[in-house]
């Protein structure tokens, strides 16, 4: 799923500006904490006579900006910025589902998803469906050995550039190819991870 695209589409349905407009000012923002992606409200203000602060926070609850997405997305503002924040547990939990319920025909390959990676330690432990989440990025390299492991792939949709650096250089240890979820998440039909 095109994540900006579909923001795009939603803030575009809500405020009337073009699509491509809108999605020429979506941004990332600077911290993490802050979300996914952002979106200024600046200039909607001559227009509605409004401050942006004021739209943001009229347009967040609208149930127009999540349409489509299927929980997958939370909406909350930060002064005039709408931001969008991805929630990887739905997001892994949909394309390992496909990746399952497609079977060997998925990608035209046996995939394989054996593990999950997930900083958060709360989650170590637990199970997205069938696949356990066995703990944090300190296990990436152990986790590529011991299940034969050869691509991996960073599902941090809009992560920090340091982080994404950092993640990689760690994945660049094993043997295993590296992809980015958002280089592939226009096409499911390239593998995630293969056993």
């Amino acid at each position: 799923m095109d994540y900006k695209d579909l923001i795009a589409s939603n803030l575009s349905n809500c405020t009337g500006l073009d699509k491509a407009q809108v999605e020429g000012l979506i941004e990332i923002p600077p911290k993490l904490e802050l979300g996914d992606f952002a979106f200024p409200c600046f200039v909607l203000a001559k227009t509605l006579h409004k401050a942006p602060p004021m739209i943001a926070n009229e347009l967040k609850d609208s149930e127009e900006l999540v349409k489509g997405f299927d929980g997958a997305v939370t909406v909350d503002t930060a002064g005039p910025y709408i931001n969008f924040r991805i929630d990887r547990g739905v997001l892994a939990k949909s394309v390992i589902s496909e990746i399952i319920s497609e079977g060997d025909q998925y990608g035209n390959r046996n995939i394989k998803v054996p593990c999950i990676i997930d900083d958060n330690p709360e989650k170590k432990g637990k199970r997205l469906g069938e696949v356990p989440i066995i703990g944090g990025r300190d296990m990436i390299e152990d986790a590529a050995d011991r299940y034969g492991i050869d691509e991996i792939v960073i599902a941090l949709p809009a992560a920090d550039p340091a982080q994404i650096r950092e993640l990689i250089g760690i994945c660049q240890k094993t043997n295993a190819v590296v992809k980015r979820l958002p280089d592939i998440a226009g096409s499911l039909t390239d593998s995630l991870s293969s056993s």
